[in-house]
């Protein structure tokens, strides 16, 4: 990812790294679930 996005997004690239164990933890549920919490606006998350 650094290789291919970190001259464009350096700031973005440094963030994902420090903070990669909590960025990641959505990638861990199920299909199902990060459909459910994809958006923190309620209504929308409702709608699906």
């Amino acid at each position: 990812m650094e290789s291919t996005w970190g001259a464009k997004y350096p700031i973005v690239i440094q963030s994902w790294n420090n903070n990669c164990s909590n960025l990641s933890t959505y990638f861990n549920f199920s299909p199902e679930i990060c459909r459910i919490i994809y958006t923190t606006n309620a209504l929308e998350g409702f709608n699906r």
